[in-house]
């Protein structure tokens, strides 16, 4: 066994660019562990579980020590799985035709995934003459502890770095982030239409695909977006 652990690989660096701040970092490709990491969560199909996965896979393939947002993991760990898996991912796309609803199998070119383009939010958002609250990316550590589609009250107390109540600026930190998700619910349901441009402009990597039904022949054209598509 002490000889077989002296078998050594060459692994080589790639630059890829952090999307979130245009930096750029050195990355290598999984490794078979990985891959297996990987494997189990995507046949998993539980969002936090593939998150977790997400992040410790891209954190054990990057090279230098940096900061990333949620939508820069997203990024680099479809660019990563090019570089150690093979550029093509195969998925199965309904055709759009709801009288034929045919499952087609789909190759998808990783390398021409790209991030969406988005406006520039303020990043505070008025919720009263006040009352405001200034808006952050959920770090990548929250979002695997939190299914965001169902729990949108935790998703948004992760999101909230100040509240401004007049004069006042309150940091949010754990000291007081029970504190935030107490008074989050009881705040009136009107004010969720003028937070949700801000999640809406998140960015998230995408990939716009067009295919000819095998079946009916029908004209397909959608854009993919999120890692369901692509893990």
């Amino acid at each position: 066994m002490g000889e077989l652990s002296n078998i050594k690989f060459t692994t080589p660096e790639y630059d890829e660019i952090i999307p979130s701040t245009g930096e750029t970092v050195k990355v290598k490709p999984f490794k078979v562990g990985d891959e297996k990491t990987l494997m189990i969560a995507a046949e998993s199909k539980d969002q936090k579980q593939i998150i977790n996965a997400l992040r410790n896979v891209v954190n054990k393939c990057i090279v230098e020590d940096v900061n990333l947002a949620y939508f820069d993991y997203e990024y680099l760990f479809l660019k990563l799985r090019a570089k150690s898996v093979g550029e093509v991912s195969t998925i199965m796309a309904t055709c759009d035709d709801t009288e034929c609803g045919h499952k087609n199998k789909i190759d998808l070119d990783l390398e021409s995934v790209k991030i969406s383009e988005v406006e520039d939010i303020d990043p505070v958002i008025k919720l009263t003459d006040d009352v405001a609250i200034k808006m952050k990316h959920m770090p990548i550590d929250e979002a695997g502890k939190i299914d965001g589609t169902k729990d949108f009250i935790t998703a948004l107390s992760k999101s909230i770095s100040q509240v401004i109540n007049g004069d006042e600026v309150v940091n949010i930190d754990k000291s007081n982030e029970a504190e935030l998700v107490k008074t989050i619910s009881d705040w009136p349901t009107t004010i969720t239409s003028k937070i949700k441009p801000w999640f809406d402009n998140i960015p998230r990597a995408y990939y716009d695909v067009e295919f000819t039904c095998g079946k009916c022949g029908n004209a397909n054209s959608r854009k993919l977006e999120g890692l369901e598509n692509f893990f």
